[in-house]
């Protein structure tokens, strides 16, 4: 773990030895705890033109527009660096600014931890800095090209196994540090326009996402929102998939008891492209092709 604490005290702007003791006390910190972390962030400020502000360790040119917004975050993109800023906006009352912050430390500690990984951290978006501006943080993340979502509205054909590589990632990281994202639909699964889509993927937003490691855990994996079950039904809801062996297999995998080993979907998934690429060849022998329709039950998610 030695490598994680070097970068989260990168991260973080401290030493590696505050860095764990970040980690090892998060559960019991209170705000004059996290505060005194939140002190060692370089300050910040945003700017638009070209004036540099020597009131703060740093000036971050970026674009006026914001390129994504939601309730507690939004996302501007510098204008000539490859670095997009995520700002957490603080709408507590000062009485309650533990509830702010504490969630903020828990995203960087989860996000360097899997980064870090020497196996598997290239498939999530990098965190480089966690800066303040004013009473909020910022985190300057990799940019990053589209979502998963997108990319199969072009690529529905790449569905398959963009899906099984995601979910073996998703296993080793819950293999290896009891990892849930706990967040997992397809707008939190980024990859590349074009190219590799499989190699390029990315997961990012971990504001809700747990581990445990070396006895330590931080946060708490989601008893109502299963990784797999939210991926899957997410990808149904979204997709719109018309009725056919592979939305059909969504359904039953949805069917599937919250414990199931995540294997299970895998290996569900590469049967249903071994039998789609057999049949494909069958088809394409015979010159023809043909989709065998059946019909989807309607499904809510809670």
């Amino acid at each position: 773990m030695e490598v994680f604490y070097t970068n989260l005290a990168s991260v973080l702007n401290t030493t590696p030895e505050l860095a764990e003791q970040l980690v090892l006390n998060y559960n019991k910190g209170d705000l004059e705890f996290f505060q005194t972390y939140f002190t060692y962030f370089p300050t910040a400020v945003f700017a638009v033109n070209n004036s540099k502000n020597s009131s703060v360790n740093m000036t971050l040119f970026v674009e006026e527009e914001n390129i994504g917004y939601g309730g507690f975050a939004a996302i501007k993109k510098n204008r000539a660096k490859p670095f997009v800023y995520k700002t957490f906006i603080n709408r507590y009352s000062e009485e309650k600014r533990l509830q702010f912050i504490k969630p903020i430390f828990k995203e960087a500690i989860i996000q360097t931890l899997l980064q870090s990984d020497p196996k598997n951290g290239k498939h999530i978006c990098k965190l480089y800095k966690v800066y303040r501006v004013g009473n909020e943080c910022v985190f300057q993340i990799e940019p990053l090209e589209t979502t998963i979502e997108k990319y199969f509205e072009t690529n529905p054909t790449h569905i398959t196994k963009v899906i099984v590589k995601l979910l073996e990632i998703i296993n080793y990281f819950k293999t290896t540090y009891g990892f849930s994202h706990n967040d997992l639909k397809l707008d939190n699964v980024m990859t590349v326009k074009q190219g590799n889509a499989v190699a390029g993927i990315k997961l990012i937003d971990f504001g809700l996402s747990s581990v445990q490691f070396d006895a330590v855990a931080i946060g708490k994996a989601s008893k109502t929102r299963s990784d797999m079950q939210y991926l899957f039904y997410s990808l149904s809801k979204h997709l719109e998939l018309e009725p056919n062996e592979f939305s059909n297999l969504i359904d039953t995998m949805l069917e599937l008891p919250t414990d199931t080993p995540i294997q299970t979907y895998i290996d569900m998934l590469l049967q249903e492209q071994a039998g789609a690429e057999q049949a494909e060849a069958v088809q394409k022998k015979a010159g023809g092709f043909s989709r065998r329709n059946k019909t989807r039950k309607n499904r809510k998610f809670i």
